[in-house]
């Protein structure tokens, strides 16, 4: 949606969240996780994410999607080895944990469907209404999985992919 340095929204017919957020952990009402627990993976991110030791990465694969396969596991480690630095990642919990954007949710235009599931270890249940209320007109929809988002295999997975194709 960006080219260059300006968005172009007018490019957007359709919008999907899945799994969202409009409040970071110091925002919402009922905390999900503690500050406790957020410092507690500062030190593992600081000292292991960069390195062939995969400790940080597989914490967090661990809590995204611990219904996955040892090779769904292995492959998400690489793809976050990958994706970002230690202090990327330290740099996103950070200002996640601080960001409050559900004022701005009724500014959303376009069609919107929110796909939440109740056990999501990453972003409350709640967390997914709230994003859902606050967008006019949103659809929401539960989708069961033990993971962050539905991995291939789960019931949830295809349900996702068809709540997804019947939206766009």
């Amino acid at each position: 949606l960006r080219q260059g340095a300006r968005l172009i929204p007018e490019r957007v017919e359709r919008l999907v969240l899945l799994s969202s957020s409009a409040r970071g952990l110091e925002k919402q009402e009922r905390r999900s996780h503690s500050d406790e627990n957020l410092e507690a993976w500062r030190r593992p991110i600081a000292d292991t994410w960069d390195s062939d030791t995969p400790l940080a990465r597989q914490m967090m694969t661990t809590y995204h999607y611990p219904g996955a396969t040892k090779e769904q596991m292995d492959s998400y480690n690489e793809l976050q080895r990958l994706s970002s630095s230690a202090a990327g990642v330290l740099e996103f919990l950070v200002t996640h944990a601080s960001i409050d954007v559900s004022a701005a949710l009724h500014e959303i235009p376009w069609p919107t469907l929110v796909i939440h599931n109740p056990a999501n270890l990453t972003f409350p249940f709640d967390e997914g209404r709230l994003v859902a209320a606050g967008i006019p007109g949103a659809r929401f929809r539960t989708i069961e999985s033990r993971n962050f988002l539905p991995l291939p295999g789960e019931p949830g997975f295809e349900e996702t992919l068809q709540l997804i194709e019947q939206f766009v």
